[in-house]
């Protein structure tokens, strides 16, 4: 999968907010994705998008269900919905927090690589016009 550097920061984005609230809420996990849904809102371009409902998977909350979309490749993490979620023993709750945080610190080593984006415009190092060739695995 070939990502932007505007598309990788808001990956990295959404999963810092999903990680930040899962650390916070991992003793009350109920409160989990109400926070989470209003940091996405937060953080959203389309606040009023963000809507919630018993589907409402973690990618949904953070809206980037749409980058995962029509793609060979099915996580685990983000189909999560909040039933799912409280259904969980704590220690799987754990891991999937755990997970993220290795998927962030991927990310960053991804950005820090400057010698592998490529410049498929041919105009500078500008966020929209650089790519990065991502393995299907190394999405959340």
């Amino acid at each position: 999968m070939l990502l932007t550097k505007s598309e990788l920061s808001d990956l990295d984005e959404a999963m810092r907010v999903i990680l930040r609230n899962g650390e916070e809420n991992i003793l009350s996990a109920d409160q989990m994705f109400n926070q989470l849904l209003s940091a996405a809102a937060d953080m959203s371009r389309r606040p009023d998008q963000v809507a919630r409902n018993a589907d409402t998977t973690l990618a949904d909350a953070v809206s980037i269900s749409e980058m995962l979309e029509g793609l060979p490749y099915q996580s685990q993490i983000m189909s999560v919905t909040e039933a799912d979620w409280l259904s969980m023993p704590i220690s799987q709750q754990q891991s999937i927090i755990s997970a993220l945080g290795d998927k962030i610190e991927l990310y960053a080593r991804y950005n820090e690589t400057t010698d592998q984006w490529v410049d498929y415009l041919g105009s500078g190092a500008q966020a929209d016009s650089l790519l990065y060739p991502m393995k299907l695995d190394d999405l959340p």
